[in-house]
């Protein structure tokens, strides 16, 4: 069989839904509205058939977790190690990651691609976890500036945008600033759930979707140029409040290696992680082992 991929769209969100296996695999970047957002930043395409999904991301060079049928993967696999070219998979479970060690594929945990999971509850709460240094934060905050907090939905989300074309609103890489217009556009069909914090001179938003249904992901943030490094904190417990009587876990994604983004998410203390393996295949140098 031939595996042709195109670019991904909208119509595909049926068959990533149907297909996606949140038992086996809760990672966030298998999600609809992750790979949908995400499309342009990151070159990625899609191969679909009924019973099996490809992603392929020009970005990372490499191949999401195929999902669907176990055996139509795995002759995925088959064909792609066939190929005589190597190739990567990223955001495996450890489970599948071993399953793919089986054919051949030399797999390693991708710390920088890891997500990070709290409770929903204790983070709302401001109770027990998180730990001193995320407390600290959200009182720091409290004490020198007054807010007001506002739920963001389908309703009201084009004010959003007004926050992120204005003057004041913080420097960002063109490609966050692709994906978080990406989220406002489709704020509606994803079914997302933001606050607003701001007072009159500056702002922060954030905001997240159903990633399972028991966890809620954060995915975008954005605030003026102020409020940049210390208005995270305040935005998770915000945000923390309006959800956690729908969603047990929230997730704020990986760190991608950064280090001010990995500090403060260990700050705030994770509950647990969703690992992210990768296996790679060299079938020039490792031979057929099917």
């Amino acid at each position: 069989m031939e595996y042709r991929y195109r670019p991904i769209e909208f119509g595909d969100k049926e068959y990533v839904e149907r297909l996606r296996s949140t038992k086996r695999n809760r990672a966030t970047a298998l999600s609809f509205p992750s790979v949908y957002t995400w499309r342009e930043a990151l070159g990625l395409t899609i191969c679909r058939t009924d019973k099996f999904i490809s992603i392929h991301s020009r970005s990372d060079n490499g191949y999401f977790c195929p999902m669907g049928d176990e055996k139509e993967c795995l002759r995925w696999i088959d064909s792609m190690i066939k190929t005589g070219d190597p190739f990567k998979v990223m955001y495996l479970s450890r489970e599948q990651a071993e399953i793919l060690e089986r054919y051949g594929a030399e797999i390693s945990l991708n710390r920088d691609l890891s997500e990070y999971l709290y409770n929903s509850h204790k983070l709302a709460l401001f109770v027990e976890k998180p730990v001193d240094n995320y407390k600290s934060r959200i009182k720091s905050f409290k004490k020198k500036f007054s807010y007001d907090s506002e739920l963001i939905d389908g309703r009201n989300v084009s004010k959003i945008s007004v926050f992120l074309n204005g003057d004041n609103c913080c420097d960002m890489p063109e490609y966050e600033r692709n994906v978080i217009e990406k989220v406002i556009e489709t704020f509606s069909q994803f079914n997302m759930t933001g606050v607003l914090v701001e007072n009159q001179e500056n702002f922060a938003f954030m905001a997240g979707y159903a990633n399972t249904e028991d966890i809620f992901t954060y995915t975008v943030f954005f605030s003026s140029k102020e409020w940049e490094h210390i208005s995270v904190a305040i935005c998770e417990l915000e945000l923390a409040r309006l959800i956690c009587d729908s969603f047990d876990i929230v997730d704020f994604e990986e760190d991608l290696g950064i280090e001010g983004l990995r500090k403060n998410k260990t700050l705030t203390g994770p509950d647990e992680m969703i690992d992210a393996w990768e296996a790679f295949f060299d079938p020039a140098s490792r031979g057929d082992q099917l």
